[in-house]
């Protein structure tokens, strides 16, 4: 809260009233809010007031928003995932330059775009990875086993990665994306190739998505590789940082 809001909760939490004003009996005092580092609008709270308080910190729990998400009618699509990948509920993505995250809110966003695209293809895909992210909109389209490997001429690619750069169409961006990651994750392509690929990719969004996706997949070693430096150095020479990889 702001600084003059909080000084006049002192004497409510912790006297029980406000001048001529007391709480009732029964009532209780709680407070939420945001933590500092969650990127929103908050203020440190005085120590004073911080004294006054009980601090208690919640996190999301996937049987818990599952079971919540459940009685909604929420797309059993995100149910299974969620249920099989709990850890794709929530990733707070510290990064000023990352908009959309999953979250147990922007999960309910993409919930919104299936029901109202009533299918799911390219489009609505990217339609998701506007809501969740990148990295988890792929992951949730591998869930569902709707991989575009057969309409993207990868061997193309691997000979010509200049050809990425013609592509414009989002949807086509976003399957050529998941076919990167999946040819890597079934070893059909190596790391450095990836890399490659993702530095040819014309949207910085996507090629950042990209490679979030191969450090959730290869972990710390992906700093190492020459071609991320080159990828660096393509993408104006200021890496995002990433969060640490997690295991299923």
């Amino acid at each position: 809260a702001l600084p003059s809001v909080a000084a006049s909760a002192y004497q409510l939490i912790l006297d029980r009233r406000l001048g001529a004003y007391h709480l009732p009996e029964g009532w209780s005092i709680v407070a939420a809010g945001n933590r500092l580092d969650d990127r929103g609008i908050t203020y440190a709270m005085p120590a004073p007031l911080a004294n006054r308080f009980m601090h208690i910190h919640l996190q999301a729990d996937s049987e818990a928003w599952l079971d919540w998400a459940d009685r909604q009618n929420i797309s059993p699509l995100l149910l299974e995932f969620i249920e099989h990948e709990p850890e794709w509920l929530t990733r707070f993505a510290p990064e000023p330059e990352i908009k959309a995250f999953p979250s147990p809110r922007s999960w309910v966003f993409a919930h919104r775009v299936i029901a109202r695209r009533g299918r799911l293809d390219a489009t609505t895909f990217a339609h998701i990875a506007a809501c969740v992210g990148l990295a988890a909109a792929a992951a949730l389209q591998a869930f569902a086993g709707h991989t575009a490997e057969q309409k993207t001429p990868l061997t193309t690619w691997l000979a010509a990665p200049e050809a990425l750069m013609q592509i414009t169409d989002l949807s086509q961006q976003m399957d050529a994306v998941q076919a990167i990651g999946n040819a890597l994750d079934q070893q059909r392509i190596n790391l450095d190739q990836a890399l490659t690929l993702a530095k040819h990719l014309p949207d910085d969004a996507l090629s950042f998505g990209l490679i979030e996706q191969l450090h959730q997949a290869v972990g710390d070693r992906l700093f190492d590789e020459p071609a991320f430096s080159l990828w660096v150095a393509a993408r104006g020479g200021k890496p995002l940082m990433m969060n640490p990889p997690t295991s299923a």
